[in-house]
This record gives structure tokens, C-alpha cells and sequence, in this order.
């Protein structure tokens, strides 16, 4: 009988890990993004972004549906990660900066 680690199955998406904390909390705070998905909310009809954020000395983890954000973090090269940047609220929507 096979062992399941032996059957060389990648996870299908990447594990986040520590406490979930709300995107307000982090707004004018300097966090460094250490990894991301974008996928369909289970609140809405629209995408949800994970975040995987490194603040105040722990690993936590952000959802949202903020789509200036997730349109922001599309663009940055795999390359580039992990970044730091803060988290600036406009009124009308939230942005890295």
C-alpha cells in the first residue's frame, strides 16, 4: 500500500498560516506581503484576495475583496516578492503604497 506522500501530489494552493486580521487594521501600517491568491469570494459574487502578510513580529493572514488591490498586486513580478508597503485608504478604496 502506498504512503500519500509518496504519490508526489502537489498541494493545490498554497497554505497560509497565522491569525486572520482585517485590511483596516493595517491601513497607514508598513507590512511586507510575502504571498497572494485571488479566487472566488464565498461572501460575494466578486473575487476574494489572500493575502499572506508578515506584521507585528507574526505571520497573518488578510482577505478581502478590495479590487484596486488585487488589480495592484497582479501586476508585480513573482520575482519581486516578498515586498513591503503600506496599505492607504482613500474613501473610496484601498491601495498599496
Amino acid at each position: 500500500m502506498f504512503k500519500f506522500s509518496e504519490l508526489n501530489i502537489a498541494p493545490i494552493k498554497p497554505h497560509f498560516t497565522g491569525d486572520k486580521i482585517q485590511l483596516k487594521r493595517l491601513v497607514g501600517k508598513e507590512i511586507i506581503v510575502l504571498k497572494y491568491t485571488i479566487g472566488p469570494s464565498s461572501k460575494t459574487d466578486g473575487d476574494c484576495l489572500t493575502l499572506q502578510i508578515f506584521y507585528d513580529n507574526e505571520k497573518m493572514v488578510v482577505f478581502t475583496g478590495a479590487k484596486y488591490l488585487s488589480r495592484q498586486i497582479v501586476s508585480i513580478p513573482e520575482d519581486k516578492f516578498p515586498f513591503t508597503t503600506t496599505i492607504s485608504n482613500t474613501n473610496q478604496y484601498y491601495e498599496f503604497t
